[in-house]
């Protein structure tokens, strides 16, 4: 009789580092995608991005003298966000030092230094004992990461009862045949880690040691306007001449003819594609208080 050997999940490479040094370069005070109620709905993506922050929080549930932690907490707006709507302490962190800087920044001009604070750390590595945070939160940012071992840490540190709530891209759709494999471009382009479906997660959680609570495909509301936002914003850009190069792969320099073209192509590709998927995603840390 032969036994079947259980495999190993594939390594996720550590793209710290890279990640780190991507978000160096981006100052845009909104990182993150937005969210809207329809197709008719008007917002524009500022007031969308900031929905998709309210519906984390409202997830959340962070109460006055609650500890947070910001797991890929950007430039600071999401964190800037909390300490404006509620009496909670918030911890950020990321891997860009650049980030820290401004984030730090803004909340000081705000009048939140005093609840907000931003250092540089490994969400797979976090250096906080067991039990420091009531909650957290990753904003579009755990696919940059090894999922599981990120999910471990926020377990380990929020305490039991807390509730943590994540955003993240996942393979919706194989790529068509006709078409560019869109996620495929996109993991390298903005250093994600392997992408994972829908069906992944509960069983990913479970590993963590984490609660399922609430799982949203919110792709609908998400990912077609945003990504035709992002086409907009490069278009402006080559119309203006502000964009010389981005920070892909590679770095491609948008001074040719033949790179905004293709960068355009893809971009309109990113509008149309069934491939990537969105996520709204809310668990808890077993134990009283849920």
């Amino acid at each position: 009789m032969i036994q079947e050997t259980a495999q190993a999940p594939p390594a996720v490479p550590d793209r710290t580092e890279e990640v780190g040094e991507l978000y160096d370069e981006l100052e845009h005070d909104v990182l993150h995608f937005g969210y809207w109620d329809d197709e008719s709905d008007p917002s524009s993506f500022t007031e969308a991005s900031a929905r998709l922050t309210e519906l984390v929080l409202q997830r959340l549930r962070p109460a006055d003298g609650s500890s947070v932690l910001d797991v890929g907490c950007g430039n600071g707006t999401p964190a800037l966000r909390v300490g404006e709507t509620t009496g909670a302490r918030l911890t950020g962190i990321t891997v860009s030092e650049e980030q820290i800087g401004r984030a730090s920044r803004r909340a000081e001009k705000a009048g939140l230094a005093g609840r907000l604070r931003f250092q540089r750390a490994d969400a797979t590595a976090l250096p906080f004992p067991a039990d420091s945070f009531d909650h957290a939160f990753a904003l579009e940012s755990v696919q940059h990461m090894d999922r599981l071992a990120a999910l471990r840490e926020m377990a380990r540190v929020v305490r039991p009862g807390g509730r943590i709530v994540l955003t993240d891209l996942f393979r919706r759709a194989p790529a068509p045949p006709q078409g560019p494999p869109v996620m495929d471009a996109l993991v390298p382009m903005w250093r994600m880690s392997p992408p994972i479906t829908l069906d992944e997660y509960p069983g990913l959680l479970e590993q963590a040691g984490l609660e399922l609570l609430e799982l949203n495909d919110v792709t609908a509301q998400v990912i077609r306007r945003s990504f035709t936002e992002v086409l907009g914003q490069i278009q402006h850009a080559l119309d203006s001449g502000q964009a010389a190069s981005i920070p892909s792969a590679g770095r491609l320099d948008l001074t040719v003819e033949a790179n905004q073209r293709a960068v355009l192509d893809f971009a309109r590709h990113m509008t149309g594609t069934r491939e990537v998927g969105y996520l709204l995603l809310t668990a808890a840390v077993p134990g009283a208080g849920q």
